[in-house]
């Protein structure tokens, strides 16, 4: 046990990081968002995450992972733009 408190030491010394506050809010259904957050993000099958707009070509069949208030948050949270 001797040996093992040096060790056990650095865990206590550690720092603990904060985990950073999730972006967006859960969608309301499958395929809608709440109206205070419109803009849909998608994981698509590739992995890419991807944001639409209502205004995007592919919203209505989109079914969002997370909603969020703007296109500038989405992208904060990792998505982009879809590409047409």
């Amino acid at each position: 046990m001797k040996k093992l408190l040096p060790f056990l030491a650095l865990f206590a010394l550690a720092p603990v990081q904060a985990q950073a506050p999730q972006l967006g809010v859960a969608p309301a259904t499958k395929t809608t968002c709440p109206a205070s957050h419109p803009v849909k993000g998608n994981i698509n099958s590739k992995g890419e995450r991807i944001y639409h707009t209502p205004q995007s070509r592919s919203y209505k069949q989109t079914h969002p992972e997370r909603c969020y208030k703007s296109a500038e948050e989405a992208q904060k949270a990792g998505f982009r733009a879809p590409k047409r």
